[in-house]
């Protein structure tokens, strides 16, 4: 709140906006690290080389949404969707070879799949 009053001053709503994204930076990028690491006893070198690779795959699978969306992007809700499409098959795919493990993955397939039968069971009752 400090920050925001301060920087509203000189930058008007972009101060505001700044002013809540200082502290909340720091919070998530230094704090809550250590926290999460004491609570777990995570190595903290290990959880900040996770978090980084995470990161830094994000960005690159987000580099070729960008580029496809500067080149071919028009006002028309096929291209978006299209385009959205196509943005969320290549972040998929990043996540799922580079950032996930073998027991996440199999994790998250045990969800969906309970999930689908649960729903299935119960409509056919």
């Amino acid at each position: 709140l400090l920050f925001s009053i301060l920087l509203v001053k000189k930058y008007g709503l972009i101060g505001v906006a700044l002013g809540t994204l200082i502290p909340m930076a720091f919070i998530k990028i230094v704090v809550q690290p250590v926290y999460f690491c004491r609570l777990t006893s995570i190595k903290y070198t290990e959880y900040m080389y996770k978090f980084y690779k995470t990161v830094t795959i994000v960005c690159m699978a987000l580099i070729i949404p960008a580029v496809i969306s500067l080149k071919y992007i028009t006002p028309d809700f096929v291209h978006l969707l299209v385009i959205g499409s196509i943005s969320l098959i290549i972040y998929m795919v990043l996540i799922l070879f580079f950032v996930f493990d073998s027991s996440e993955i199999q994790t998250m397939r045990d969800s969906f799949l309970s999930k689908f039968y649960k729903k299935r069971g119960a409509t056919a009752q």
